[in-house]
């Protein structure tokens, strides 16, 4: 979990410092948007939501307290209004990231018959060619 919240965290302090750089003040809706798109990210490809919540809070308070307001203030203001917004992103990438896990990746272990591997691709002796039985050849 350490990982990827120190990954997410560093995915979002680089998104928070581009936004600053490309997008004004005044620009809040561009500004929580680019933030946004960076935790659905984050979220749709880390197994762990106790990192997504992590993480989520994390950019709800950079959003709000650097990129609303100014030096780290988490009081006052309008960005509060635009955070739910970076919620439900972390929301989406999530549930899209749950419904395309398979159902060993979701419980941990197997599910049904493991396939078997072609006679051929256990071979560990070198063979001449054509002469490996069960091969594309069919002998």
């Amino acid at each position: 979990m350490g990982i990827s919240v120190a990954a997410g965290a560093v995915a979002v302090t680089g998104a928070a410092l581009v936004v600053a750089a490309v997008f004004g003040a005044a620009e809040l809706p561009a500004r929580v948007l680019v933030i946004a798109a960076v935790v659905a990210w984050f979220s749709a490809r880390v197994r762990d939501l106790r990192a997504v919540a992590a993480v989520t809070a994390l950019a709800g308070a950079v959003f709000v307290g650097f990129l609303a307001n100014r030096y780290g203030e988490l009081t006052g203001g309008e960005g509060w209004s635009y955070a739910p917004l970076i919620l439900f992103a972390a929301a989406l990438g999530a549930g899209c990231q749950r419904m395309t896990m398979t159902a060993e990746d979701r419980s941990g272990r197997q599910t049904g018959a493991t396939p078997r591997p072609c006679p051929w691709e256990t071979n560990t002796m070198a063979m001449p060619p054509g002469s490996r039985s069960g091969g594309p050849d069919g002998r």
